[in-house]
């Protein structure tokens, strides 16, 4: 069977690469999730050691790539090189200069208000340049099936955003769990996780050893796992049956979890739209349920002055 090609488009490759998704078989979406971890980046090396990246073999790699619509390998290489080059023309002094005399004419405006402006555009896009369209219909497909339980973990780091994730999920779909860090251990409140259940972990930089064993735990109960992390990719990685990976890099001297945000609410938005009217159902009762209790003043009233 000849591969599906699509019209070739060289003027973003990972566009090309969202169009031509829903062709790929898992091996080739493996290649494209190295692809968007490394910023491209690994489209550079050899055919074997891309492969070896994508754990696929060569003909799997030149399967993909002609999928794209290219005729050979280097010729891809040849188109990569091309737009690596231009986003390194535009990230030139000169050209974050410009983009930052594009703020404003006020002189007024401070100098971390214009690398913030740069630095979260750019962060942003990255993050969502690297999410492949298919991956994220498959995470959402899963997500919105609602018999199954979700877990959502996070690190040291991600908690607060795990947190977050589980609130707006918790508004859309039922049997969604926040695993903590209490009396409980979190292996002890994933004790009644099977193979019809979900775990999602939040797993960036600073990977933990106990991130880690919770996967393998899942995995050995055939649970579904879904990871977040960032484009290193975390050793979790190798137990997920969903990687999305969101940019992550230094803004002054801190890690800025902004694009993790941005993954949380893509997320929620492809799975509320997917929901439909389930969702605005159970908004409604949560809102209803909330406003009942009111009424019943179980909540104190303020004091009227």
């Amino acid at each position: 069977m000849k591969a599906h090609k699509v019209k070739k488009d060289t003027s973003n490759l990972a566009i090309l690469i969202h169009q031509a998704s829903e062709n790929f078989t898992q091996a080739e979406r493996r290649i494209a999730q190295i692809l968007f971890a490394s910023d491209m980046m690994a489209g550079l090396e050899t055919v074997a050691k891309l492969g070896a990246k994508a754990k696929v073999s060569g003909p799997t790699v030149l399967r993909f790539v002609s999928k794209l619509g290219f005729g050979s390998f280097p010729e891809f290489q040849a188109c990569l090189r091309t737009e690596l080059y231009q986003k390194l023309i535009y990230n030139t002094p000169q050209a974050q200069d410009d983009a930052h005399n594009h703020v404003s004419d006020n002189p007024a405006v401070s100098s971390v208000l214009q690398e913030a402006d740069t630095f979260f555009e750019n962060c942003m896009h990255r993050t969502l340049q690297r999410i492949n369209a298919c991956e994220l219909e498959d995470v959402t497909e899963l997500l919105a099936d609602c018999s199954r339980n979700v877990y959502i973990v996070g690190n040291h780091l991600t908690h607060p955003i795990a947190e977050l994730f589980w609130y707006q999920l918790h508004k859309l779909r039922p049997r969604t769990h926040l695993v903590q860090n209490n009396a409980f251990t979190p292996y002890e409140q994933l004790i009644d996780s099977g193979r019809r259940d979900i775990l999602l972990l939040f797993d960036i930089c600073h990977y933990q050893e106990e991130i880690a064993l919770l996967a393998d735990q899942a995995h050995q109960k055939r649970t579904s796992i879904i990871l977040i992390t960032d484009p290193k990719l975390s050793p979790v990685s190798r137990l997920a049956h969903h990687v999305l990976t969101c940019d992550f890099t230094l803004f002054t001297s801190h890690e800025s979890l902004v694009p993790c945000l941005v993954m949380v609410e893509l997320l929620a938005a492809s799975l509320e739209k997917k929901l439909g009217a389930d969702a605005v159902i159970r908004q409604q009762n949560i809102e209803k349920s909330e406003q009942d209790l009111k009424e019943k003043h179980l909540f104190p009233r303020p004091l009227q002055g």
